[in-house]
C-alpha cells in the first residue's frame, strides 16, 4: 500500500469515527429524559459531563494519528478541549448572569440550564470568590474612576479575560512541556 492510499485510508477513519461519534453523542443528548436531567442539577455538573463526552469523542476520533510530530495521545485530547473551553468562554456569545445584569435582569429568574455553559460556570465560580469583597475597587485617587465597581465587572473581566489566557498559557505548557525543548533545539541551530 503506497503513503498515499495509507494516509487516504487513515483520514477516511478519521471521518468515519467523527460521523459515529456525533450520531451517538447526539442520540444521546437529545433524549427528553437526558434534557431533564441536566435541567435539574447543577450547571457545572452538566458542562463537567459534556466535557467528558467532548473529551472521549476527541480521543475516539483522532486516537493514534499523527499530530505534532507524533501519535495523538491522551495529553493532545486534554489540550484541544482545554483550547476549546477556553475559545467558547470568548466566542460563545455571553450566556452567563453577567448576560442578565448587563441587561437589567435578574439572573434567578433564568433557568439554571442556560447557564451551563462555558462561561456561565466559569462566571459563577468567580462570582462566589469576588461577590463578598468591597467594591469599588482600583480607583484612581480623587476620582471616581474605577476599574470595578461591582462584584459583576470584576467576576466579569476575570470570565472573559484572565481565564481563557490563564487556560491557553497552561494548555501551551501541557503540550509544549514535552515537545518545547525539541523545537526550540531546532530553532536556535
Amino acid at each position: 500500500m503506497s503513503r498515499r492510499s495509507r494516509a487516504s485510508h487513515v483520514y477516511e477513519a478519521i471521518y468515519i469515527r467523527f460521523a459515529l461519534g456525533l450520531a451517538v453523542v447526539g442520540l444521546f443528548y437529545s433524549r427528553q429524559a437526558v434534557v431533564q436531567f441536566f435541567s435539574s442539577v447543577n450547571p457545572l455538573f452538566t458542562l463537567a459531563a459534556w466535557y467528558l463526552a467532548y473529551g472521549l469523542f476527541i480521543y475516539f476520533v483522532f486516537q493514534g494519528v499523527p499530530f505534532l510530530g507524533r501519535r495523538f495521545g491522551v495529553l493532545d485530547a486534554l489540550v484541544i478541549v482545554m483550547l476549546t473551553f477556553a475559545f467558547l468562554i470568548v466566542f460563545n456569545q455571553v450566556e452567563s448572569p453577567y448576560a442578565a445584569i448587563a441587561t437589567g435582569k435578574n439572573p434567578q429568574e433564568v433557568p439554571e440550564i442556560f447557564y451551563a455553559t462555558e462561561d456561565g460556570v466559569v462566571f459563577m465560580a468567580w462570582q462566589g470568590i469576588v461577590q463578598s469583597w468591597s467594591y469599588p475597587m482600583l480607583c484612581l485617587p480623587g476620582t471616581s474612576l474605577c476599574l470595578w465597581n461591582h462584584w459583576y465587572d470584576l467576576a466579569r473581566d476575570l470570565t472573559y479575560v484572565a481565564t481563557p489566557l490563564i487556560l491557553v498559557a497552561i494548555s501551551g505548557l501541557v503540550l509544549g512541556a514535552s515537545r518545547a525543548g525539541r523545537h526550540v533545539a531546532r530553532a536556535v541551530r
